[in-house]
């Protein structure tokens, strides 16, 4: 970058507003390169859209594989160990904001083995603290390394869920079901949504399991939070496992309408529904002659 490229991007991040995103969208690869620390200290003041959209930006030149400025400019800002606050905040655009890193495809995580490397092994005091930057780049290590898929190890395991999109087959998904049916415990965790979507391709592998944990948990009633975990495995059974697979699970369902007290009148309801939907199914003609 040439000393008035330097100065026109000052004046730039200087006088900023909303029009001139545009501006600083524009800027070349080599030139989003060079200036890299300045523009994530710039825009991480800037407004929440900015920052979506300078993540995205610099997405893009990670990606593909002519941009090695930007990729070069990411592991010399990882391979540099962060002493104070500030200096690990600049992190916090790969590793937090949008997980750019962790979104990556596997063969451009590679290029930046050299920082996540330093990272993991050799993190100063101030990276193991900031916003777990040292976590997340082992997770990114670990998928470089990794030959298969797995289920997820943290709440922002992305990378795992990836990982599944490989497996095509209900005998190639069944290893992986129980691991992912705990995570059902935790509606607000962010790899949540993504767990039910792997499950959900294979609804036929849930059920057995889903049956056995709410005969456990119903016998069991443990006081930690067992009735929010069973009413959120009948959500996943009315919202992603077809009817027709419901039966095995008539006898658990009665057992918590038949049993429940007050207390229980969420669960109570849900599984009402789900029993009258299944007897409304199998009331049908056409699943009358299968039965």
């Amino acid at each position: 970058m040439t000393e008035s490229a330097k100065a026109d991007l000052q004046r730039l991040l200087r006088s900023y507003n909303a029009e001139r995103e545009e501006q600083l969208l524009e800027l070349s690869d080599a030139d989003l390169g060079h200036a890299l620390p300045t523009l994530l200290n710039a825009v991480w003041a800037m407004q929440d859209s900015t920052r979506k959209s300078f993540a995205r930006r610099l997405y893009d030149a990670l990606g593909p594989l002519k941009s090695s400025e930007v990729t070069n400019a990411v592991n010399a800002l990882l391979m540099t160990p962060s002493q104070t606050d500030e200096a690990a905040h600049l992190l916090i655009m790969f590793f937090g904001w949008d997980g750019i890193i962790l979104s990556l495809p596997k063969s451009r995580l590679a290029a930046l083995r050299p920082g996540l490397d330093r990272l993991v092994n050799h993190s100063t005091a101030t990276e193991r603290w900031w916003r777990d930057l040292v976590p997340q780049a082992s997770l990114a290590v670990h998928s470089i390394d990794s030959t298969g898929p797995w289920t997820p190890t943290s709440s922002h395991d992305w990378l795992a869920l990836r990982s599944l999109d490989t497996v095509t087959t209900p005998e190639e998904m069944r290893p992986f079901v129980e691991d992912l049916l705990e995570w059902l415990r935790l509606p607000s965790c962010p790899v949540y949504k993504g767990c039910v979507a792997q499950l959900a391709r294979f609804p036929e592998l849930c059920v057995a399991p889903i049956r056995e944990r709410l005969s456990w948990h119903w016998q069991q009633q443990d006081p930690a939070g067992w009735m929010y975990w069973v009413h959120h495995l009948l959500l996943f059974v009315k919202h992603n496992v077809p009817t027709n697979l419901w039966r095995e699970l008539r006898g658990e369902l009665k057992r918590i309408v038949q049993s429940s007290t007050e207390d229980h009148r969420p669960l109570r309801v849900i599984a009402l529904q789900l029993l009258q939907q299944l007897d409304g199914y199998e009331a049908r003609p056409s699943c009358r002659k299968i039965l």
